[in-house]
């Protein structure tokens, strides 16, 4: 299965869309962000119905994101302090980030094999990043860790 993103939606726009290879409309992610309740981002279905959310922790030395499923935690994202390059772990899901984050073109590879790669969409244009999801499983958490990546990124200016 492939999903698209615009490249600045994320950073940029407090409420935008995820759309299938046809261009049809299949998530709304809402963003808030406030001094009390961190950033919260809300993944919603086209009617309207709530999907999941990802809510940053506030009180935490390196970013940290919970994921949330039909209201239940599902999965936990976390940045670990590496000099170099930064890397990310999916808690509960045993998920690494493999590959340039900076550029928009890594996996997601748990013990199951590959979860999820995001690129630059090769047929579309290059504004648009390309989901591609081996893992139909858990899609709604590969997307959350997308969007807390690039979340993160977009706070430490990377």
């Amino acid at each position: 299965m492939k999903l698209y993103i615009k490249e600045k939606a994320i950073s940029v726009m407090d409420k935008f869309f995820v759309k299938d290879a046809k261009g049809n409309k299949v998530y709304e992610i809402r963003k808030k962000f406030g001094p009390a309740i961190g950033l919260k981002l809300y993944i919603f279905d086209m009617d309207g119905n709530e999907l999941a959310y990802i809510k940053e922790k506030n009180i935490s030395i390196k970013p940290k994101f919970r994921v949330f499923v039909g209201g239940e935690h599902t999965a936990t994202i976390q940045k670990k302090l590496v000099a170099l390059k930064p890397k990310y772990e999916v808690e509960e899901l045993g998920w690494k980030i493999k590959g340039n984050i900076f550029e928009h073109n890594y996996k997601i590879v748990g013990d199951k094999g590959e979860a999820m790669n995001i690129h630059k969409g090769r047929l579309r244009l290059s504004d648009t990043f390309e989901l591609e999801f081996t893992d139909t499983e858990h899609i709604l958490e590969a997307l959350a860790v997308v969007l807390a990546i690039d979340c993160v990124m977009d706070e430490d200016g990377e």
